[in-house]
């Protein structure tokens, strides 16, 4: 499966709607264009997942509880971290009202998918 079909399947499902699938589309071209990264199954199915549930979950107005302290200061601490803040505040321009929780767990699967990246 590519990262385009995982999209495919959460719109079919009705997991992702089909506005929310043109905003995943242009993340995913914004990495490449502006950052180099491609995004893969590989490298990339948790961090588009992840995207695709908290587009849906703020657009209904429900909340995700904030990651455990432990768990944000533990990726904070990560040399991955700076980086995934940035590409995270990066895409903000496509969902400005992506709210801070959903930052924080979208972080860590961009320092997932960097690390990732290095190691490949």
């Amino acid at each position: 499966m590519d990262i385009t079909t995982r999209m495919d399947l959460l719109l079919d499902s009705g997991v992702l709607s089909a506005r929310n699938y043109k905003v995943v589309k242009d993340v995913i071209a914004h990495f490449s264009r502006a950052h180099g990264v491609t995004l893969t199954e590989e490298n990339g199915a948790g961090f588009i997942t992840h995207l695709c549930i908290a587009l849906e979950r703020t657009g209904k107005g429900e909340a995700v509880q904030p990651l455990a302290s432990e768990v944000l200061e533990e990726s904070q601490s990560e040399p991955e971290y700076p980086r995934a803040r940035f590409l995270v505040e990066d895409i903000v321009r496509f969902i400005p009202e992506l709210p801070e929780t959903e930052k924080d767990y979208l972080c860590v699967h961009v320092g997932v998918l960097l690390s990732k990246l290095q190691d490949s």
